[in-house]
């Protein structure tokens, strides 16, 4: 089988193929055979996914530096809570299409960082208002 980047990105970033047609604007059909490599996806859909990949390159870097920020202050944890929306609106907020990209992002940090991770929704985390895709060391 031929590699396909099209279907390795898409993977990377989480989103189903349905998500990936409502990011697209494109029919269902159309990501099935970009993904299977029977056609090639248009310019507009590789920079729209490559577009999801680098805001949760950016979120999990953002959240890496916060924890090791929070490590440095309080020391190593036996348990991190790592926040992750729970709505539409809330990845939105965060610059990401998605739920499934948003815990795409997640998996990235809770996989890069040497602690227990806890998941927990968004807000429980943090203890303070907004946007925020980590929480607090335990």
């Amino acid at each position: 089988m031929k590699p396909n980047l099209y279907a390795a990105m898409l993977t990377l970033s989480g989103l189903s193929e349905k998500e990936a047609a409502a990011l697209h604007d494109v029919e269902v059909r159309t990501v099935k055979t970009w993904n299977d490599g029977r056609s090639k996806p248009t310019a507009k859909a590789m920079q729209d996914i490559k577009d999801v990949i680098v805001a949760q390159e950016q979120l999990a870097m953002y959240s890496l530096n916060r924890i090791t920020g929070l490590v440095e202050k309080q020391g190593a944890p036996k348990v991190i809570d790592l926040g992750y929306p729970v709505h539409k609106a809330e990845a939105e907020a965060l610059g990401l299409p998605t739920l499934s990209a948003c815990m795409a992002m997640v998996a990235r940090v809770a996989a890069m960082i040497p602690y227990e991770v806890n998941l927990v929704p968004q807000g429980e985390a943090t203890g303070t208002p907004g946007p925020s895709p980590l929480g607090k060391i335990n």
